[in-house]
C-alpha cells in the first residue's frame, strides 16, 4: 500500500537501476505523486493547498490510474492539472483532471501559500506609496503593469491583462481545454 491507500498491482518492476542510476516509470511517479499530495500530512506541512484533496476511489489502484493516462491526448512536458475544469476542485479524478502545457500549469496554478494580504497580482511598494501591478505570462516572464493608487485598481489591471492572455492562449487549444480557460475566474485573493 502506497500512502496507506494505493495499490501498486502493475504487473512490472515500476523501478529499476540502469548504469547504477534508479529509473522509475513516469506514470508511476505522477501516480505516487497524486498520491502524496492528498495523503502524505508531512508533504501538506509545506505545502498547504493540497490539504483536504483527495484521490478518486478507482484511482487507488495503478493499473487503473495507468490505464486513464495512456488514454490522454497529452504531449511531452504536458502536466496532470486538477484545478482547470473545475475551479477549486480538491479530487483528482478521471471528471475534474486532464493533461495540459506547462504554461497553461504554471499560468493557472494558485499561489495561496506565497500571497500576502493584497490581491493577486499586486504589491504595495512602500517608497512610492503606490501598488504595483504585474503578472506572469507563463512562459517565464512577468509583465509590469503599472503603479496604482489603490489595491483594487492595480488588481483590476492584473485581472484585464490575465484575461487577455487567458484568450490568447485559448484560442490555441483543443476545445475542452479552450473551454475551461474561458470559463476560468480569477481570484482575487
Amino acid at each position: 500500500m502506497l500512502y496507506g491507500i494505493g495499490i501498486n498491482d502493475a504487473g512490472y518492476k515500476v523501478a529499476t537501476k540502469v548504469n547504477g542510476k534508479q529509473k522509475t516509470c513516469p506514470i508511476y511517479a505522477l501516480w505516487r505523486t497524486v498520491l502524496e499530495r492528498c495523503y502524505n500530512e508531512r508533504f501538506q506541512k509545506n505545502n498547504t493547498k493540497y490539504i483536504g484533496c483527495s484521490v478518486a476511489k478507482e484511482w487507488h489502484t495503478f493499473s487503473v490510474f495507468r490505464s486513464w493516462v495512456l488514454k490522454q491526448d497529452k504531449g511531452p512536458g504536458d502536466r496532470l492539472n486538477k484545478d482547470l475544469l473545475v475551479q477549486g476542485n480538491k479530487v483528482y479524478s478521471p471528471e475534474t483532471c486532464l493533461f495540459v502545457s506547462s504554461r497553461i500549469h504554471s499560468f493557472t496554478a494558485t499561489r495561496s501559500t506565497t500571497r500576502t494580504e493584497t490581491p493577486v497580482g499586486v504589491k504595495w511598494i512602500e517608497d512610492s506609496g503606490k501598488f504595483r501591478a504585474i503578472c506572469y505570462d507563463g512562459v517565464g516572464t512577468n509583465k509590469y503593469l503599472g503603479m496604482y493608487d489603490t489595491a483594487d485598481e492595480a488588481h483590476e489591471a492584473y485581472k484585464a491583462y490575465k484575461y487577455a492572455l487567458v484568450k490568447d492562449i485559448a484560442a490555441k487549444q483543443p476545445k475542452r481545454i479552450r473551454a475551461a480557460l474561458l470559463a476560468y475566474k480569477i481570484e482575487k485573493y
